[in-house]
Formats: structure tokens, C-alpha cells, sequence
């Protein structure tokens, strides 16, 4: 916690900020990952979010550059994901990638703090947005949900994302 909110400290610092503006050791690329989960603690069951930056090697391996992990809430949480990326020069990448799960509050986070961020639903998560309009269009699990949905996955793997954005879209009545 000291770490961090030194992290934070240094972000908001003016001085820092210039220093931040004129620094030479940007990155090309950066990748960063938002989430949250629930973790026991001695009085029950409470919230975590965790993030990640990461950049790859120039054989496609991920070179893990820092993790953070807090209890407070989405808007507090904002600030951290600000301060970890302010250390890392996100702010300043050419590119900047956020991957994660499509929750409204990390993409809030990643549009205030990085808006020119490109933001990707990861596959898991995309998957089951298309298992749940299947499931709404023909009902759970039937052949007809399971072909579309299959169809669909398909398209997403290969990168169509126009083909699974109509056919989302041709289900609309039936899946809204």
C-alpha cells in the first residue's frame, strides 16, 4: 500500500508530470488488463481488482512489467490503474491495448485515464456474450443455439467482427 500510493503521489506531483511529458523511454507498445474478483477475507466475502501491464518480447513472449491488486472500489481503484501506467508511460505508449473482461467499470477506468487505448473484449468473455444471445434467440443448448453460437465463435477467432456484429444484430428482436 506505501508502494502504491507513493505511486499516486508521484503521478499528481506537477514537477513529476513535466519530467513524465519529456521523457525519452516511451514504449511502442503496451498492454494492460483490468479485472475483479471476490476473495475471502476474517468478515466474509469481499471484492479485489487487479491489473496488469505487460509488453512482449520480440518473439512474442510477454515480459510482465507490474501487477497491483486493491480492495477499494471502482472510482478509487481508477486512480491506481492511473498511477501504475503513469510509471510505465502508458499514458505516452503509440500503442496502447487494454484487454479484459467488457464491465462497464474497467472500460469508465480505461477511457478516463487512457482514451486513445484500444479495448478488446478477451476471448472468454466474448464467447460467452455470444453463448448468451444464442441461448435468448433459439433457448439453452439446443442445436440451433449451439451451431449459431459455434458460427459465431468461428467468425470472432478468424477477426470478423463486422459478420458476429450483424448477426448479433439480425437477432435483436428475438435476443435484445
Amino acid at each position: 500500500m506505501a508502494t502504491e500510493a507513493a505511486q499516486l503521489a508521484h503521478s499528481q506531483d506537477l514537477e513529476a508530470q513535466q519530467a513524465h511529458k519529456r521523457a525519452t523511454d516511451k514504449p511502442k507498445r503496451l498492454y494492460g488488463s483490468v479485472d475483479g474478483f471476490l476473495a475471502p477475507f476474517a468478515d466474509g466475502w469481499h471484492e479485489m481488482k487487479a491489473g496488469v501491464w505487460w509488453t512482449l518480447d520480440a518473439h512474442a513472449r510477454v515480459r510482465l512489467r507490474r501487477y497491483y491488486v486493491d480492495t477499494a472500489h471502482a472510482e478509487a481503484f481508477a486512480d491506481l490503474v492511473w498511477a501504475t501506467g503513469f510509471a510505465l508511460h502508458a499514458d505516452q505508449a503509440e500503442e496502447l491495448i487494454f484487454i479484459a473482461d467488457g464491465a462497464a467499470w474497467i472500460w469508465r477506468i480505461v477511457q478516463q485515464h487512457f482514451p486513445r487505448a484500444v479495448q478488446i473484449v478477451d476471448w472468454y468473455h466474448a464467447c460467452t456474450y455470444l453463448t448468451a444471445v444464442a441461448h435468448a434467440a433459439f433457448g439453452e443448448e439446443t442445436p440451433a443455439a449451439l451451431a449459431w453460437r459455434e458460427q459465431q465463435q468461428a467468425h470472432l477467432w478468424a477477426g470478423r467482427l463486422g459478420a458476429v456484429a450483424r448477426a448479433c444484430r439480425a437477432l435483436a428482436d428475438r435476443a435484445p
